[in-house]
C-alpha cells in the first residue's frame, strides 16, 4: 500500500522531468547561437533545471533529511 502511494506520486514527476516547459524551450533555441563552450553550460543549466524538479519528490518522502 505504501509503496503503491510511493508509485503515484514518483510517476508524475519523472514524466514531468521528460517535458519541456518555458524554460528549456528557450535555452534550446538560443543554443544554436552560442559558442560550443556556452552550449555545454547551457546543456548543464537544463539537466539543473529537471534535477530542480526532483527537489519536491525528496522533500514528500523525507529523503533530504536522510541524505544530509
Amino acid at each position: 500500500n505504501d509503496t503503491m502511494k510511493m508509485i503515484s506520486k514518483i510517476v508524475p514527476i519523472m514524466q514531468s522531468i521528460k517535458e519541456e516547459d518555458d524554460t528549456t524551450r528557450l535555452l534550446f533555441a538560443i543554443r544554436p547561437f552560442l559558442s560550443e563552450k556556452r552550449q555545454k553550460k547551457l546543456d548543464e543549466a537544463t539537466k539543473m533545471l529537471k534535477m530542480m524538479k526532483l527537489l519536491p519528490l525528496l522533500k514528500d518522502f523525507n529523503l533530504i533529511d536522510k541524505l544530509f
